[in-house]
């Protein structure tokens, strides 16, 4: 079944009474993914702040704890969610202009990540099929 575009999904609740902070990380995900609420840019922000790869983010300590491929898998899947995201053309274009300025998160983390040649070939991938992407969408949106 096609998706509906961004605001014709019927009855949703309104962006006041969206538990943003206490919503299962794979509800955030759709959220991002579905651009249901274009005008709220902090639905993405919460959500690259809460999908990290360590599960105790309470302190403020991230990834200490973290294998470097469990890091890297998590910053792939969020840069992945976005450029998804940024590129499908039945999202509102603020929304995806949001994604947009959002993908330096992830991939600055990534950027940070590399450490041999086989991973600065996947970000450099990741890099391109992002700049590819937005080349083709960049008139379109922002």
């Amino acid at each position: 079944m096609p998706r509906k575009p961004a605001g014709q999904s019927g009855t949703q609740p309104r962006q006041s009474e969206l538990p943003l902070n206490t919503m299962p990380i794979t509800m955030l995900r759709a959220l991002v993914r579905n651009g249901d609420y274009p005008d709220n840019h902090l639905i993405i922000s919460i959500w690259l702040e809460r999908d990290r790869c360590c599960e105790d983010t309470e302190h403020g300590v991230f990834c200490q704890s973290c294998s470097h491929a469990r890091q890297w898998s998590t910053y792939v899947q969020q840069a992945q969610l976005l450029i998804d995201t940024m590129a499908d053309e039945l999202i509102a274009k603020q929304w995806r202009c949001s994604c947009v300025n959002h993908m330096f998160r992830p991939m600055s983390s990534l950027k940070r990540l590399v450490r041999d040649d086989v991973s600065a070939m996947e970000f450099r991938r990741i890099e391109y099929e992002y700049l590819l992407n937005f080349e083709y969408i960049k008139n379109s949106l922002c």
